[in-house]
């Protein structure tokens, strides 16, 4: 009994001390991940390029897939306001969520929504990382 009052408690803990959803400007890390404040986002759904990534695209040439990837994710939230979910927590605590820009609408594909709602696009030659 009193174990699982201790499991209660610790789970209301845990349910305080990170919200189910969180709000403010987005600070990018790369291409699927970013911050608001001090919390680390992930998106759900998404797995882009890793920042050091090299790709080759169709004529084997090397491109920093990784930066592009980061970039298009800077053009669509970076230093915006984001509104997110949190679904999951990954191995490195960061909060796994679906995530939508506070400053688009919701018309066709100016949702404004990421993770989860936009197909991510993958690379389709051999990626390797650059150490």
């Amino acid at each position: 009994m009193i174990r699982r009052l201790g499991v209660i408690v610790l789970a209301a803990g845990l349910a305080a001390a990170s919200p189910a959803e969180f709000t403010g400007p987005a600070r990018v890390v790369d291409g699927d991940t970013f911050s608001i404040g001090a919390e680390r986002v992930r998106l759900w759904g998404v797995d882009a390029p890793e920042g050091r990534q090299v790709c080759q695209n169709a004529k084997g040439q090397g491109y920093a897939c990784g930066d592009v990837a980061r970039d298009q994710l800077v053009g669509l939230i970076g230093g915006r306001i984001v509104r997110c979910e949190i679904r999951d927590r990954d191995p490195y605590g960061r909060a796994v969520s679906r995530c939508s820009r506070r400053d688009r609408s919701r018309r066709g594909h100016g949702s404004g929504r990421v993770g989860g709602r936009l197909r991510p696009v993958q690379p389709r030659r051999l990626c390797v990382d650059r150490g």
